[in-house]
Order: C-alpha cells, then sequence, then structure tokens
C-alpha cells in the first residue's frame, strides 16, 4: 500500500476512512469547520494498487490545493460548475506531481527508455490516465515558458 501517502495524511491531519460506496463513487474528500479532514476510500480500490494510488493521491490533492472551497454541495449555478472544474483540476494536478516528479519521469524517459504511457504507468504504479494528465501539464507548462 501506498506507506508514504498514510503518512502524509497522519502528519496532516486528515483521517483516512473505508467504506462500501455505490458505483461510480469511489472517494470522498471532506473538509469541514471544526471538524478534522477526511479522506472516504471505497474498499473496492484495493483490488488495484496502481489505481489506489491514483485515487488517493488525487483525494489528498483536494486538501493541500482546495480544503474548505468545495463542500458537498449541489451545483445551481455555472459559477458553481467552475469552481468544482477548477478544485478537480488543482487537485489533479498536486497528485501528478507528487506521484511524478518531473526529475523522475525524466530519468524514466532518458535512462530507462520508457515511453509508452503503459510502461510509465507500470513503472509509477498509477492508472495511465494519471501519466496522461501529467505529460499534457508537462507540455503546458513548458509551452507557457517560450
Amino acid at each position: 500500500m501506498p506507506f508514504q501517502m498514510f503518512v502524509l495524511a497522519e502528519k496532516s491531519g486528515v483521517n483516512v476512512l473505508y467504506w462500501d460506496f455505490a458505483n461510480p463513487f469511489e472517494a470522498v474528500y471532506i473538509s469541514l469547520p471544526g471538524c478534522y479532514p477526511v479522506i472516504g476510500l471505497c474498499k473496492s480500490l484495493f483490488s488495484s494498487r496502481a489505481h489506489f494510488r491514483s485515487v488517493f493521491a488525487e483525494e489528498l490533492g483536494h486538501h493541500f490545493t482546495s480544503a474548505g472551497t468545495n463542500a458537498l454541495k449541489p451545483h445551481f449555478h455555472y459559477a458553481d460548475k467552475l469552481l468544482y472544474s477548477r478544485d478537480e483540476y488543482r487537485a489533479m494536478q498536486w497528485a501528478v506531481k507528487y506521484l511524478i516528479p518531473e526529475e523522475k519521469l525524466e530519468k524514466a524517459v532518458r535512462v530507462r527508455g520508457l515511453i509508452e504511457v503503459w510502461q510509465l504507468a507500470e513503472y509509477f504504479c498509477v492508472d495511465e490516465e494519471i501519466i496522461d494528465f501529467r505529460l499534457r501539464t508537462l507540455k503546458k507548462n513548458r509551452e507557457d515558458l517560450i
């Protein structure tokens, strides 16, 4: 299991609990005033280490990037949906940087010769979607520098 993420959650005061979520829900991050933040993970995530790491990191990303900005609530206005999308993007950005540091990605490509998304996903033990997102954010960051 992703021991370092559990340690990070504990040091940050985040409780990690396991629930039986109904499909398609796999995880939730809840941060309410006066309460310890909670990451709820679906027990079904235990069937895939890569998926567990991917989902857990994204939920930790919510804690570090958007705690308190998007509590569980219905979205009635377009602005609410935009805030939700921005929070999801920031959480995912945090997750991919945590799971796949740029230096380690470059080493995997240059030294190990891993160039296929599936190879990188296996190497970093994450979902292929995490690799795709990481590569897109690296490309965007480099384009912004030009």
